[in-house]
């Protein structure tokens, strides 16, 4: 449930990755053009997934490179939906945050977090829906006290100081 009440718009992200896009569509094909497979795979995701209501969104990444801290052998995990403000196109967006708001969090979580990426979406081909939001933002901390250090009152004093 979301801080306003409403429940949220998908109940998971699952991130498929490939080298380039044209991988993407060897893969694609390869499965259209084995309908048995297909049928394999729809049948099992009807199981569990309300297929009408998913969607699926090229995803163009941006990482930051954060000084590198021990890894403890768990991660706690926070990912951020975000959409760009009225007024403000997608392209808009991400040059503000990758120019200007990126550093901002650079700065505040460095030596904190494992890393901080963004994924900027787009549709996945012509004929497909627009995606509900401008970009994932995803942050892995060793636990979730390293975040309580990044969101404590001292670290915006700080950022403001300077």
């Amino acid at each position: 449930m979301t801080d306003d009440g409403a429940d949220p718009i998908y109940d998971a992200v699952m991130q498929l990755c490939f080298p380039d896009r044209e991988a993407y569509d060897r893969c694609t094909s390869s499965l259209q053009n084995h309908p048995e497979s297909a049928r394999i795979l729809a049948e099992d995701e009807q199981k569990f997934l309300d297929r009408e209501a998913c969607v699926h969104f090229e995803s163009q990444d941006s990482f930051s490179s954060l000084q590198a801290i021990p890894h403890t052998g768990s991660i706690f995990r926070t990912i951020w939906f975000a959409r760009h403000r009225t007024g403000m196109t997608h392209e808009q967006c991400r040059a503000y945050y990758e120019n200007k708001h990126r550093l901002l969090g650079e700065y505040l979580i460095n030596g904190y977090a494992y890393n901080y990426d963004r994924h900027y979406l787009h549709k996945i081909g012509p004929n497909t829906p627009n995606p509900h939001y401008t970009f994932i933002m995803e942050m892995n901390f060793p636990r979730a006290a390293s975040l309580d250090q990044v969101t404590a009152t001292s670290r915006p004093t700080r950022l403001s100081a300077n």
